[in-house]
């Protein structure tokens, strides 16, 4: 038995036989925690997306009112958009 295997045995109740399933849970776990860290962007911009179509705007209007909205914001400071509570 390697030494990873007899660190892994005592540190939990593992049969030899159930070893091989024990290291593939470890490896599988972070692989689906990062396929669904990776595709969660893509999904919150097909819903997005999903909403626009909804209420009648296409992916091209969705980008141009988007492009239109930095145009405007750029030249202009934070304070015009953001009123601070401590000076209203």
């Amino acid at each position: 038995m390697s030494p990873f295997a007899r660190l892994l045995t005592s540190a939990a109740v593992i049969e030899p036989t159930e070893l091989k399933a024990v290291l593939l849970s470890f490896v599988y776990f972070p692989c689906l925690m990062a396929s669904y860290f990776i595709l969660r962007p893509v999904r919150d911009a097909k819903e997005a997306l999903d909403i626009l179509q909804g209420i009648g705007l296409n992916a091209s209007a969705a980008v141009d009112c988007a492009a239109r909205f930095g145009i405007v914001t750029d030249c202009r400071t934070r304070s015009v958009f953001f009123v601070n509570p401590a000076t209203a």
